[in-house]
């Protein structure tokens, strides 16, 4: 129904080893069948290192990589929900831990013993994804306008992939008609308006929940449909707050070492709007001086995420799919992304300009072993 609610603590020594988040996997309980020696489910062995081993390797097959989770939920208390899960079937599943310092290499973690574990009636209890629970669904009750930026609270924690990134959940109106780019994290959903000026203080904004893009309105935290606010509902206010400077990208460092580009903003941004696909950014790599390169002018990130584990952060880090050469120019700049945003600031500063390297203009840095 509402899929798999999974929630699990960063162990204590994860700030210390550098964890900037987990990765989630999955894999088929074993089902005894009628009449065998055992009547319990077993899991495939997760880890082959004790915990606390360094690296930590994945599991093998048959886990699978369901999501890469980077924000905390709360304190150091991170939860992800698998709503691909079939109602009625048996799942195992298992977290690994994923290093700033060393991006896209697994570091130490707590694990699992190495041997397969009994789903007994005591930890892990068994979850049947039909018994999941959907939630409540979400009321919006609050909203303020900060800068190009509006806030919708809600009464409880929203499902960020039930946010369409266009906006269409919802008809904004603020001395005109509107339209917006959104996301959402926790119980607050954002919506970054494709404004010139920011309304000035006074104008009154209103919002309407409605059908979006994706045929349905925002949802609770566990549902993908079902449990959605209702259409309709508005909230009007006229109380605008003085929005912070927007982010701009302000240096760029790259490492061959780790094959990775640091882009660092002017302030600091929201993690949530960050692509993990690394879709957001256009790299080019150049010889010294900008002269064309001998091997293939551009750079695609495989995945970007904030540098530490907090909410907000002033540095993105990128990990490249093609090598990065020692003592080439790298320069990086915005590029059209399936979420429809820019990043965006922590501080309602609103996203960063449109994809238009016109605009936007792009930094350079030099690539260091």
């Amino acid at each position: 129904g509402g899929g798999v609610p999974l929630t699990w603590s960063a162990p204590t020594t994860a700030s210390a080893q550098a964890v900037s988040g987990y990765v989630v996997w999955r894999a088929p309980a074993t089902v005894p069948g009628m009449g065998a020696p055992s009547q319990l489910d077993t899991c495939p062995a997760a880890f082959t290192v004790a915990p606390g081993s360094s690296p930590q390797t994945a599991p093998a097959s048959p886990y699978a990589d369901l999501a890469t989770v980077t924000v905390p939920t709360s304190g150091s208390s991170y939860t992800y929900n698998d709503l691909a899960a079939t109602a009625s079937s048996s799942y195992c599943y298992a977290v690994s831990a994923l290093a700033a310092g060393d991006a896209g290499t697994f570091q130490p973690a707590s694990a699992e013993p190495v041997s397969p574990n009994p789903l007994s009636a005591g930890s892990p209890t068994p979850v049947e994804a039909a018994a999941a629970t959907t939630g409540v669904s979400p009321v919006l009750s609050a909203t303020s306008v900060q800068g190009h930026t509006i806030s919708l609270t809600f009464s409880a924690a929203v499902n960020p992939s039930s946010v369409a990134a266009d906006g269409s959940q919802f008809k904004i109106t603020a001395s005109q008609p509107v339209t917006a780019n959104a996301w959402a994290s926790g119980s607050i959903v954002y919506l970054d308006l494709n404004l010139a000026a920011a309304p000035t203080s006074g104008t009154t904004v209103s919002v309407t929940s409605q059908d979006g893009s994706n045929g349905t309105t925002v949802c609770a935290q566990n549902a993908a449909s079902g449990a959605c606010e209702a259409p309709g509902q508005t909230l009007s206010t006229s109380t605008e707050t003085a929005a912070g400077p927007t982010p701009t990208i302000v240096g760029v460092t790259a490492s061959t070492s780790a094959q990775t580009i640091t882009v660092s903003y002017s302030e600091p941004i929201d993690c949530v709007t960050v692509d993990s696909g690394g879709g957001q950014f256009f790299e080019s790599e150049g010889a010294s001086g900008g002269s064309p390169a001998s091997t293939p002018p551009t750079a695609f990130a495989q995945s970007a995420k904030c540098s530490g584990s907090a909410a907000t952060s002033t540095q993105v880090v990128l990990t490249e799919g093609q090598p990065l050469i020692d003592g080439a120019t790298i320069t990086v700049s915005y590029k059209n992304d399936a979420h429809g945003y820019i990043v965006a600031g922590a501080n309602g500063g609103g996203a960063e300009p449109s994809p238009d390297p016109a605009a936007t203009g792009s930094v350079s840095g030099t690539v260091g072993s």
